[in-house]
């Protein structure tokens, strides 16, 4: 050490100080979202991801904090990912032909005088946030939680949970864990007579490598009809969150989606191809007047705003007012 000046020694010391920084950082990472590997191997692996993510992150909230980017990310479950798994994140697979099988449509004709603000969040037959795990049934989670929201608001008044599980197992339209799309569910279980309740044959499919077996003994009493389409305009889908309930969507879901935290959602990186379904539960404006559909996903609590987005409305973001369905429920 004599031999080097005194700028390569503070080097140095930097040098180990941000090594010792990012070793904490991953290791709080670790613990937070209880991440196990089973090698030293695989951990280095796993932080390589990790911490490409980090980066990215980084640059990224300081745009968001200088006014460039309307949104924040953060480094969530899912930021030591490769990206075949975040694939299984994103296994919506838009059937077109259910596209122009029905002739109904809600569309922006029928212009109200609706509040500035609609929130289904809080309403009692707005099924929970759940978590679809590793199998890319979100297509499932979503159908589901429309129906449940329908049968409870027109119905029942009592919110009941449906089985995720009977249509990722059992649903000939869709591909299970590999993917499917919220119409062709609501097409099975109308078809199928009805669907199980989740208590009866509860969700097991959080890890994809695990088969579960179709079982139909639990049906309950068919309760759908048919469903409707909105035409693909912000207000047409308004229209359809004030007079019908929660809306079934399908958009591009981009790995700015995968790390978002908060702010409206404005990702310049994506496209119009959807590859993940939510559910438009609602809509506002922000404080600087941008408008926005309030969204809720399939990853769990710890994802968002609490299993919440917020993104842009008016201007299909990311393909979100492309594909927008209701229910229509037996009288």
């Amino acid at each position: 050490m004599k031999n080097l000046g005194i700028e390569s020694i503070i080097l140095l010391e930097i040098i180990g100080f941000t090594t010792a920084v990012h070793n904490a950082a991953w290791k709080r990472h670790k613990e937070r979202f209880k991440k196990f590997y089973p090698s030293p191997f695989i951990d280095r692996i796993r932080e390589r991801y990790w911490k490409r993510v980090n980066s990215r992150i980084r640059i990224h909230n300081f745009d968001a904090r200088n006014g460039k980017q309307t949104f924040f990310m953060t480094l969530n479950v899912f930021a030591d990912y490769s990206d075949v798994e975040k694939i299984n994140l994103r296994s919506t697979i838009v059937d077109e032909s259910t596209r122009f099988s029905k002739t109904k449509y809600i569309t922006n004709s029928s212009v109200r005088n609706w509040p500035n603000i609609l929130d289904y969040r809080e309403n009692d037959c707005l099924s929970p946030v759940l978590d679809q795990g590793s199998c890319g049934s979100c297509w499932a989670f979503v159908a589901s939680t429309v129906l449940e929201f329908f049968q409870c608001n027109k119905k029942s008044n009592e919110l009941v949970l449906y089985s995720r599980q009977q249509l990722v197992s059992c649903d000939t339209n869709n591909f299970g864990c590999d993917g499917g799309f919220y119409v062709n569910g609501w097409v099975w279980a109308a078809n199928a007579g009805g669907l199980c309740e989740d208590k009866d044959y509860p969700y097991t499919s959080k890890s994809k490598t695990i088969a579960v077996p179709c079982e139909t003994t639990c049906l309950k009493e068919n309760i759908v009809t048919e469903f409707k389409w909105t035409s693909a305009d912000a207000i047409a889908i308004q229209n359809a969150l004030f007079s019908e309930g929660p809306v079934a969507a399908a958009l591009d879901a981009t790995d700015n989606f995968i790390y978002y935290s908060e702010g409206v959602f404005d990702d310049k990186e994506c496209t119009t191809t959807a590859n993940h379904a939510v559910i438009i539960v609602g809509y506002g404006t922000s404080v600087d007047g941008t408008p926005y559909w309030i969204v809720q996903n399939t990853w769990g609590t710890s994802w968002g705003m609490n299993g919440y987005i917020l993104v842009r409305r008016g201007v299909n973001m990311c393909g979100i007012e492309s594909y927008c369905a209701v229910l229509t429920l037996k009288e």
